[in-house]
């Protein structure tokens, strides 16, 4: 199913119930990642900052969408898990419902993985704002946003509450970029294309190649040690070094967190490092996921959840 704001499939092994709520909720709020996501800002009327298309194609998760599409097909695949995990598991796949959300409103205009505030958050906060300042004085474009992201966020609770709420399991599956760049000048094209120049790009701090979010800072992991161990094992078979809430942490201002909160032990964030993606990753433009290195990372989440989650 498509709407303006999202669209969900759903993943089903050959013998599930298909009137039974999914087993299993995997959420990419940050999915608009193609050039027609780009042109949101213009079917809104919206008056945009100069360079959008860079300050697009620099913040965008791409290869977050085909990453959650290709492990909800892998777990419902009893053939590839009976192979990669299991005959066990290979039963549990058989019967199994995915169903995947991904939302198409750039998270430039509005973050979907933040609860809706018109006015930013407070200044030095940790996360990026749910709707950027150069917005804030177009009314009536911030209105048809507050809209949107609330069609988005009814239908994501929905999902949450019935999936999560007959004991299921949900995840966010987010890409980042491979360096924690800052821009104190404000964000534009030709602040990002000056950070990441020749002359100034490896001054700043690298990123893990990837991590699970699992809690708020110096709070409690809000799901099993155990579990992040079992991903951190999957992952490192397939070379990916998994680090756990590093850089990133929950924030009472992300929706991961409320959700996590809300079905503690039942909801977990994955990153991947965008370069660890493609060998052509570009940081200020559109780039394409190697086929190969999207089914290895997605082989390396559905063993995790076959094993940590549904074993």
């Amino acid at each position: 199913m498509t709407s303006a704001t999202h669209t969900r499939a759903l993943f089903s092994g050959p013998t599930a119930k298909l009137d039974q709520p999914a087993d299993l909720l995997l959420e990419v709020p940050h999915g608009a990642t193609t050039p027609e996501h780009l042109l949101a800002a213009d079917k809104l009327g919206a008056k945009k900052p100069t360079d959008w298309d860079t300050i697009y194609w620099c913040s965008t998760d791409q290869g977050a969408p085909e990453v959650a599409h290709a492990a909800a097909s892998l777990l419902t695949d009893p053939a590839w898990v009976q192979i990669n995990v299991g005959e066990d598991a290979a039963h549990i796949s058989s019967a199994l419902n995915v169903l995947v959300i991904r939302g198409t409103i750039p998270r430039h205009l509005a973050d979907l993985n933040r609860a809706w505030n018109p006015h930013g958050l407070e200044p030095g906060a940790p996360i990026t704002s749910p709707t950027p300042p150069w917005l804030r004085d177009q009314p009536e474009v911030m209105e048809k946003l507050r809209h949107l992201h609330s069609v988005y966020s009814e239908e994501v609770a929905r999902a949450y509450e019935t999936i999560c709420g007959a004991g299921g399991f949900a995840m966010q599956v987010h890409t980042y970029s491979p360096r924690s760049v800052s821009l104190p000048n404000g964000l534009s094209g030709a602040a990002l294309r000056r950070a990441w120049s020749d002359e100034l790009r490896e001054q700043w701090p690298t990123r893990p190649p990837g991590q699970l979010i699992s809690s708020r800072a110096e709070g409690p992991a809000l799901v099993p040690r155990a579990l992040l161990e079992v991903f951190v094992e999957e992952f490192s078979r397939v070379d990916l070094a998994l680090a756990i809430d590093d850089p990133f942490t929950m924030h009472p201002a992300t929706m991961i967190d409320a959700w996590a909160h809300e079905f503690e032990g039942q909801m977990l964030g994955l990153e991947i490092g965008r370069a660890q993606l493609s060998e052509s990753y570009d940081p200020l433009a559109r780039w394409a996921p190697d086929p190969e290195l999207v089914e290895r990372f997605a082989g390396a989440l559905a063993r995790s959840i076959l094993r940590g989650v549904l074993g």
